[in-house]
């Protein structure tokens, strides 16, 4: 009995040691899982500063980036702005410009047209001036001819003698008689011939 109560101490003992051995073991288990829990919690909190410094530095790019394109979205209407009064202004001097053109093709019309005119003039003056030649030529060549018979005329009265005129009185044959009525038509004729006709 006394060794079986030795025994039970001892086995108490034992399972002390046991126990104390498993508490041990547990806590060397749970202060390896702190530990570890301990490193993983600075590599999360460092992973954490980390992730947050790129959290600020990308609020930062991104408000960079907001302020840059509030001020192109600023600047480009501003400059829509301008362009759009350029535009306008060139949209007016445009029509100034086409108002211009418009007057500038009318007159140009014009101009053409009394050009035509002046050269249809112009025309008809060169063709009523070729006839107007041709008749003063004409005329001229009648005037000499005139000129010529009167001449002839003269001449013939001016050699009359006083025989000729007595024989042009002859009572019984008449000949020198016909023989100047026959010239006298002669000449008539000649001179009715450079008459000038309308």
């Amino acid at each position: 009995m006394l060794s079986a109560a030795a025994q039970a101490p001892a086995s108490g003992e034992d399972k002390l040691r046991e126990a104390l051995k498993a508490v041990t073991l547990q806590l060397r288990t749970a202060q390896s899982e702190s530990a570890t829990a301990q490193a993983e919690k600075a590599a999360a909190e460092e992973k954490n500063g980390e992730l947050t410094g790129q959290v600020e530095k990308m609020g930062k790019q991104l408000a960079a980036l907001s302020k840059e394109k509030t001020e192109a979205v600023e600047a480009g209407a501003r400059l829509k702005e301008t362009l759009e009064g350029k535009l306008t202004a060139k949209q007016e001097e445009l029509v100034k410009f086409q108002a211009s053109l418009d007057k500038w093709t009318a007159a140009h019309g014009q101009i053409a047209d009394i050009a035509k005119k002046k050269e249809a003039a112009r025309a008809t003056s060169e063709v009523k001036n070729a006839a107007l030649e041709r008749r003063v030529a004409d005329l001229r060549t009648r005037n000499q001819a005139l000129f010529a018979t009167g001449n002839e005329i003269l001449e013939r009265y001016r050699r009359f003698s006083l025989g000729e005129a007595i024989a042009a009185r002859e009572p019984f044959t008449g000949l020198m008689r016909v023989k100047l009525q026959t010239q006298v038509q002669e000449y008539s004729n000649e001179l009715l011939d450079q008459i000038a006709k309308p």
